[in-house]
């Protein structure tokens, strides 16, 4: 039995508790230990996208490649043999550690960066193994170290593979509806101007959406867009089969297009994410091709699907596929670990330690979408890729008035 004095105490000590949790004052990032520049906060993203990430963007960010050409590799094999280039201009196992351990000290354990020194020595070597039959190689020429990681580089990432299955099951679901629309339209009594608003409609919107898309995806991130603008697509195809008057279907053709901005604009930041310089195109072609086959596939499909239902379930079938598919990329799609580089740490670190200073961090000017486009847009070898001349400034002026709509949002 607790005696009078020790239930007060327990009850003082409990509403104490109580009153620095809600009265307390924010405090300063934690620092790691004996750095004072890396909060803990940017230390537990990096090493959790660490530990999600592949082997070769492991690779390339413990390397600091960006562009991974043949010039820029060659700089990284004399500062990484630096220390013996006078007698050996050989790439030694050591070498490779000390790189490795001045790059992820604060990412990850000591035991994990030898783990991972040895991984990629081991691929280094492994060509050099089989030819010479040895079990262990000290060190690599230039021309050996240059190859295997450009062969790195070039791998492409299992996660394209279902990024091309969506793209293509989209495509499909997408097409299906093409031979049904004339039926409907018949059906509405619609006119040619009034069937080509609504054709239009959905392009507009997909073009004009891109912007606000892209927005979206930075702010969001590529997964939550990926998957939200598929089920929102799905349920605009399927409210096509439940309107009764033109401008019920023009809307839902507008929110069809503004949906497929969405799904395009999030769904090629994951490819670039999951790829690099070596391997982009080869990442993003499959996918691309797997969504103009599914495309041209889904009319066929369309076809057969309406000789065994009525137009309502035809459409309602399409957009029932497609959310079943942006409930299955929420579901099992890997999100991208995207790993930052060190400048990239060093400079969110000073910023995050001014901000909590009180101090006014010292930021690059980071311009909107919108101010890009418009720089583009004056470039001429951009305006003759698009057709507007570099004297007419109304292509700019019209972007730069969007940017006042959006910018509050966004």
């Amino acid at each position: 039995m607790l005696s009078r004095d020790s239930v007060h105490r327990q009850k003082f000590k409990h509403a104490q508790q109580i009153h620095n949790l809600v009265h307390r004052t924010p405090k300063s990032p934690q620092l790691m230990p004996g750095t004072g520049l890396r909060p803990m906060s940017l230390v537990a993203e990096q090493a959790a996208n660490w530990h999600n990430s592949p082997f070769q963007s492991r690779v390339f960010n413990a390397l600091g490649l960006e562009k991974c050409t043949d010039e820029e590799l060659h700089e990284l094999f004399e500062v990484l043999a630096e220390a013996h280039a006078d007698t050996s201009p050989l790439l030694h196992k050591h070498d490779v550690a000390v790189k490795f351990r001045s790059v992820l000290s604060e990412t990850i354990s000591d035991d994990e960066i030898e783990a991972f020194t040895n991984e990629f020595w081991d691929y280094e070597t492994e060509m050099v193994r089989k030819e010479t039959g040895k079990d262990e190689v000290d060190s690599i020429t230039e021309e050996v170290f240059i190859s295997r990681v450009k062969t790195l580089g070039q791998t492409i990432d299992n996660r394209m593979i279902p990024m091309a299955a969506i793209f293509g099951a989209s495509g499909i679901s997408i097409g299906v509806i093409i031979p049904v629309m004339p039926q409907l339209a018949q059906i509405l009594d619609l006119s040619t101007a009034q069937y080509g608003t609504i054709v239009g409609a959905f392009a507009f919107t997909k073009m004009i959406g891109n912007v606000p898309a892209a927005m979206a995806v930075e702010k969001l991130g590529c997964k939550p867009v990926l998957a939200g603008t598929m089920v929102a697509l799905g349920m605009a195809i399927g409210s096509i089969g439940l309107v009764n008057s033109y401008e019920g279907l023009v809307l839902s053709r507008f929110a069809g297009g503004a949906c497929i901005a969405g799904f395009v604009s999030a769904a090629f930041v994951y490819l670039a994410d999951i790829s690099n310089p070596l391997n982009r195109g080869s990442t993003i072609a499959p996918p691309s091709t797997a969504f103009t086959a599914g495309t041209a596939l889904g009319p066929a499909l369309g076809g057969g699907l309406h000789a065994f239902l009525n137009l309502q379930q035809t459409f309602l079938t399409a957009g029932g596929m497609i959310m079943l598919i942006g409930a299955a990329t929420h579901m099992f799609l890997r999100p991208p670990a995207v790993l930052r580089s060190q400048r990239d740490l060093k400079r969110l670190a000073a910023e995050e330690v001014a901000e909590a200073n009180g101090e006014a961090a010292e930021k690059a000017p980071k311009q909107s979408i919108f101010k890009q486009w418009s720089r583009l847009l004056r470039n001429p070898a951009i305006a003759n890729m698009t057709g507007t001349p570099v004297e007419c400034d109304s292509a700019v002026d019209i972007v730069c008035g969007i940017n006042v709509l959006f910018s509050d949002l966004f």
